[in-house]
Order: structure tokens, then C-alpha cells, then sequence
């Protein structure tokens, strides 16, 4: 479980984050949404332990990530995957090799055993028979494919996602998604997905939190947002198409 408590993060004279708090429960598919620069993305390398808070506190299976030790941090890490907005890969790196780090890493498997998890990562998220390719031969969406096999690899607890479906036209924005909701099912994950696309919230999570001047401004199904009396959720629904009257 991921716990936030009285979270408070500023950039200076500006709040991002103001004394926020939420629970995510294991098995949930939660996205979090908002404007772009709101924060949404701070907060992930919050949970993450990439950033600390000015105050406050971030619990990961009731560890207080914000307070460990770097060796402490590491193993909650090791149970944490992160998917990134322009999918991170190395360029001097295949795809196959890519897949493996996280098993090179984490794990004491032998050659054989890692290119064998690596393939059946891949095999996962539709890029069998990709393994040799280099990343500058590969689409947008291959790219996204890739990060993904590589957060599935070696099998985490949790996966996060940040803007999975930036710059994917609408029929591969549609694939990724269920690709996301597909592994999320199978792997039986917790899955945290920051994005401002409608489509990916109403398609793939079960919860949404909405995410503006630092506070929760709406926390539930994404199918009931509609009913929110805040006025910035309905006026984000409406811009977006996604406003039901």
C-alpha cells in the first residue's frame, strides 16, 4: 500500500504540493490527472524517492520512503517500476539489452536465464522478434513498448507511468492503453498512471484522482467525475470532450 501524508513540496514561492493526502490500495489502477505542470509528475518522483518533500510523508508497504537510508531505499526501489514519458532508453543499447537491465540489476540469473525473461517480456507487450533492433529504428509507440517490458521485467509490485501516451496518435494511444490495463490484470500489479489524457483514465483505471494547486481536487471513479461541484474538474472534463450532461 502507498500511503501520502500531509505532503508539501515548493519551488521556490510556488506550492506544487500542499499538505496532500491519499492511499492507494495493492491492486489499484489509479490515475492521476490535471493540467500540464500541476505537479502530477512531482509527485511520482516523490513515491518514488527522487525527490524528498519539504515536509510530510510518503509510507511503501509502512516504510516512510522520505526517511530511509540510501541502502533502505534501494530494496523499496527494487519493488518499483517506472515507465517514462519519452520511454529513457539507451541509445547504445538493443532492445533486448534495454529489457535486461533491470534483471542485471536485481537479479542473479545467468545470461541464458536473463535473455529468456528479457524475450518473454517483450513477447508480453508485442515486440517479439524486436530484440536486436536499436532504439533509433524504432516508432514512437515501439518506444513506449519497450519501456514498458522493461518495468515489467523483473516482475515489481508497483509500476508507475508518466504521460504513457504522449505524442501516440489516437490509434496507438489506444493500444498502449491496453496494453497498460492488460499487464496491470495479468501481472496483478498496483498501477499509478499520471497523465492528462480522458481517454487513458476512462479506459484503463479504476480510481482517478484530480490533481490542481497542489490539492486533491476530485477522488474516485472516473465514470461518476462528471458529478464533481468543482468548478476546474468539469471545466478539464468539458475541454476535453469528456463532460457528460
Amino acid at each position: 500500500m502507498i500511503k501520502i501524508k500531509n505532503l508539501h513540496k515548493s519551488f521556490g514561492d510556488r506550492v506544487i504540493l500542499n499538505n496532500l493526502n491519499f492511499s492507494i490500495k495493492n491492486g489499484e489502477c489509479v490515475a492521476i490527472i490535471g493540467k500540464s505542470g500541476i505537479g502530477k509528475s512531482v509527485l511520482l518522483k516523490h513515491i518514488i524517492g527522487l525527490m524528498k518533500p519539504d515536509s510530510g510523508e510518503i509510507h511503501i508497504n509502512d516504510k516512510i520512503v522520505n526517511s530511509l537510508s540510501f541502502k533502505e531505499l534501494q530494496k523499496i526501489r527494487n519493488k518499483i517500476s517506472m515507465v517514462f514519458q519519452f520511454g529513457a532508453l539507451f541509445d547504445f543499447l538493443n532492445v533486448i539489452e534495454n529489457v535486461s537491465l533491470p534483471l542485471k540489476k536485481l537479479t542473479n540469473y545467468s545470461k541464458v536465464e536473463i535473455d529468456k525473461y528479457a524475450k518473454e517480456s517483450l513477447i508480453d507487450v508485442g515486440l517479439e522478434g524486436a530484440e536486436y533492433m536499436m532504439p533509433s529504428e524504432l516508432s514512437g509507440g515501439m518506444k513506449k513498448r519497450v519501456g514498458i517490458a522493461r518495468a515489467i521485467s523483473a516482475n515489481p509490485e508497483y509500476i508507475l507511468y508518466d504521460e504513457p501516451t504522449t505524442g501516440l496518435d489516437p490509434i496507438m494511444t489506444h493500444s498502449i492503453n491496453n496494453l497498460i490495463k492488460k499487464i496491470h490484470n495479468e501481472e496483478k500489479l498496483t498501477s499509478i498512471i499520471v497523465t492528462h489524457e480522458m481517454k487513458t483514465v476512462q479506459n484503463v483505471s479504476d480510481r482517478v484522482l484530480f490533481l490542481d494547486e497542489g490539492t486533491i481536487k476530485y477522488d474516485g471513479s472516473p465514470s461518476n467525475m462528471h458529478t464533481s461541484k468543482d468548478k476546474t474538474v468539469l471545466e478539464f472534463l468539458e475541454v476535453s470532450g469528456s463532460l457528460q450532461y
